[in-house]
């Protein structure tokens, strides 16, 4: 069987047209190497946080997950998708259940690389830590 969509999920939470086509230029260039032009959509929430449960593109990327037709997730990195480590691990394994991987750009080897297993133990465990703000440590250090 045959390659069938790549969903390319791209945002900044700043309205920042140039993050946001370097973003699109990046991902394209990879989907390309695996997917026909045709096999590939573009979800663009640009001036989001990923904190914002309510990403209009984010919600529609989903939607069209569920109806099928899709084997991958591209994103540049897995804060681009979401904020939350325990959500990234959750979402992650939904989509694995309907045979979809979610994969991110590893910079330093210049190639896409799939969010797995061990990425969703490390992510779990990330988000039981309590990690202090720059703030709290400004206070912490005095």
């Amino acid at each position: 069987m045959g390659k069938k969509k790549v969903a390319i999920y791209l945002r900044s939470s700043v309205k920042d047209s140039h993050e946001m086509q370097r973003q699109k230029e990046l991902l394209m260039k990879k989907a390309l190497e695996q997917y026909s032009q045709e096999g590939i959509c573009f979800f663009d929430d640009d001036g989001y946080s990923a904190l914002d449960d309510k990403r209009p593109a984010f919600l529609n990327m989903l939607g069209e997950l569920k109806e099928g037709g899709y084997d991958a997730v591209y994103a540049i990195e897995m804060r681009r998708l979401t904020a939350s480590a325990s959500y990234a691990s959750e979402l992650a394994a939904e989509l694995l259940k309907n045979g979809i991987r979610i994969f991110t750009y590893d910079k330093k080897e210049d190639r896409m690389r799939e969010f797995g297993e061990v990425d969703a133990v490390v992510a779990s465990l990330l988000d039981s830590i309590d990690i202090p703000d720059d703030e709290e440590m400004e206070d912490i250090n005095g």
